[in-house]
């Protein structure tokens, strides 16, 4: 869930042990129950709530515009996200592979000589870079 802060508008979480709250714009301070400070949260930079008490996200005063724009994600989409990245990843190394195929099958029987691979190797060449 993405969401934009002003001046003087508060975001209240309860009970969200292990939401995390991203930074996209601005910077935020993060107060939680039961911890002895505020965090300065800047752009690119993520808090992990620890406990389920209050929680309380605010902008920063000293912010040059005074808005912010944060993600919170709550934990199943931490985990999810985690996922998805590994899926995407061995999606583009299958991607690749095939790329790689499609060009050494394309070379001269010469070609691949020349590179040191007979053509009952290619799919193993590839799958190996």
């Amino acid at each position: 869930m993405i969401l934009n802060l002003s001046a003087n508008e508060f975001l209240r979480l309860t009970m969200a042990r292990g939401t995390t709250v991203e930074v996209l714009d601005g910077r935020v301070w993060i107060t939680e129950a039961g911890r002895e400070r505020d965090a300065l949260v800047f752009p690119g930079m993520h808090y992990s709530v620890a406990g389920n008490g209050l929680v309380v996200v605010g902008t920063d005063a000293g912010a040059a515009d005074e808005r912010s724009r944060i993600a919170v994600w709550p934990p199943v989409w931490r985990w999810l996200r985690g996922r998805v990245t590994v899926i995407l990843k061995r999606f583009a190394e299958r991607a690749a592979e095939r790329h790689a195929i499609g060009e050494l099958e394309r070379l001269s029987d010469r070609g691949l000589r020349d590179i040191g691979l007979t053509r009952d190797q290619i799919e193993t060449a590839a799958r190996r870079y």
